[in-house]
């Protein structure tokens, strides 16, 4: 993220100019932005002219819009921001009328909010200083396997391949042999296409023999992508099995440089003392409490979560936020479609783990 400016005054208001850089930019815009806010960018309306208004054409403009609604599409790299127009060129547009500003990485844009908490200017500061890391994770058994690649703030299912491998009594060895050959070629080609210069590593894992053998193949056929390969254990390969490999240990060492990795560490250890009936806070009002007392050392909480407070009750994640923070705690806003966030929506959308038991 490349900030350009801002102007903000210090109970919180003002704007700030900058321009998204790549798809964990756009993730990060879409939780900051809520509706009421106001957005300024250069964007295409299309426009109608003549009496009878028969003739169109798209004409580029600047225009603000008040924030009504925001969808981040991953797969096309974009956010869509919809809103009502409150400034632009009028013999062009409609005062009032609706518009949707697609946002991609290098488009410049101005947020103003009302109220900017320190959590999110904080994410954006981070969000300059960052540098791009990756890392692909590759599920595997005999029947299938599932590619991932995880950034700081995303998890995103890259490929899904079957092995299409004939039972015992339906082909000889043969047959089978040059099946499986087959299946881990494709498995290594999708695994060279999701790798860039920016992959910290590769991690395959899998039940049982198959990713061995996979490895063993990406050496002789990827030479240069064998030095970045972890092998692991995971009970399958589908989703499930990219999701165990976060909470195994061979993995933690390279995955903790990216946040999603610590994220799923901080709820493996929420759900630990939830189980031990340990130092931890869940729902809103116990987590409330624990703040107001300077209990609080991490505060997790979803996307969701924060954006609904944001929009509907804005005073009340103020002061819970401020006591976090006067009680030198940490925040971090859980994406609630990656595996961690899943599991804090299952418990309320919000927990903390606490230097001291409050009960």
């Amino acid at each position: 993220m490349r900030i350009l400016g801002e102007k903000i005054k210090k109970r919180g208001e003002g704007q700030i100019t900058l321009i998204p850089e790549n798809l964990d930019d756009l993730w990060l815009l879409y939780n900051i932005l809520t509706p009421g806010d106001i957005v300024y960018a250069q964007t295409f309306r299309r426009v109608k002219f003549g009496e009878d208004k028969s003739r169109s054409e798209r004409i580029s403009m600047f225009l603000g819009i008040e924030v009504t609604s925001i969808a981040f599409d991953k797969y096309s790299t974009r956010l869509r921001v919809k809103g009502k127009i409150i400034k632009g060129p009028e013999r062009l547009c409609s005062i009032g009328s609706f518009h949707t500003l697609n946002i991609s990485p290098n488009t410049k844009l101005t947020i103003h909010k009302r109220q900017w908490p320190k959590p999110l200017l904080e994410k954006l500061y981070q969000s300059t200083k960052r540098k791009t890391a990756e890392a692909v994770i590759v599920a595997i058994d005999s029947e299938e396997a599932t590619i991932a690649k995880l950034t700081d703030y995303t998890a995103a299912v890259k490929a899904t391949i079957y092995s299409h491998i004939p039972g015992k009594t339906l082909a000889d060895g043969k047959t089978r042999l040059q099946a499986l050959k087959t299946f881990l070629g494709q498995v290594a080609k999708a695994i060279s296409e999701n790798v860039t210069k920016d992959t910290i590593g590769i991690i395959i894992a899998g039940p049982a023999d198959t990713k061995n053998k996979l490895y063993e193949l990406i050496k002789e056929q990827y030479p240069q992508l064998a030095g970045k390969c972890i092998i692991d254990t995971v009970s399958d390969g589908t989703q499930a099995g990219v999701n165990e490999v976060l909470k195994r240990g061979a993995a933690i060492k390279m995955l903790k440089k990216l946040r999603i990795a610590m994220e799923e560490a901080l709820m493996e250890e929420i759900f630990e003392r939830i189980a031990k009936d340990g130092n931890v806070a869940y729902t809103l009002d116990d987590v409330e409490k624990a703040a107001e007392i300077g209990a609080v050392e991490t505060l997790l909480i979803t996307n969701n979560l924060f954006t609904k407070l944001m929009r509907e009750n804005p005073q009340r994640l103020e002061k819970l936020l401020e006591n976090v923070e006067q009680g030198r705690g940490k925040v971090h806003i859980v994406d609630i479609d990656t595996n961690a966030g899943m599991k804090l929506k299952a418990i309320g959308e919000i927990a903390a783990l606490l230097r001291y038991k409050i009960y």
